[in-house]
């Protein structure tokens, strides 16, 4: 395999915590950290930007939901690729993700 061309990122909410106050996140984003990299988020690959995502509609039928994905565009494509071909392909094969958020309300963690 020589490269990688990531096109798109489909975002949902998997579940929302009982008592949970916050209804949107309000902006985010949503970022990828290589296998035994910084905690500190200084070497995350940016994927993309997440904004005016109102819980409910994205959270996953299962779970009561409306079922929506947030088609999220892609802000750093290239870096993104060298980053899973090089980090995870050739790499251990491991990365997590991260993602930092403004909500709207309050959020019971």
């Amino acid at each position: 395999m020589n490269g990688i061309s990531l096109e798109k990122v489909l975002v949902s909410v998997a579940s929302i915590n009982t008592g949970n106050a916050s209804t949107q996140l309000t902006s985010g984003s949503v970022l990828l950290r290589a296998d035994g990299a910084p905690a500190d988020g200084s070497q995350d690959v940016k994927v993309g930007t997440v904004s005016a995502l109102v819980f409910h509609d994205y959270l996953v039928s299962s779970a009561g939901g409306g079922g929506k994905t947030f088609s999220l565009s892609l802000d750093n494509a290239q870096a993104l690729n060298k980053f899973l071909m090089d980090k995870v392909v050739r790499g251990s094969g491991k990365f997590s993700r991260s993602v930092r958020v403004r909500l709207q309300g309050v959020a019971k963690c």
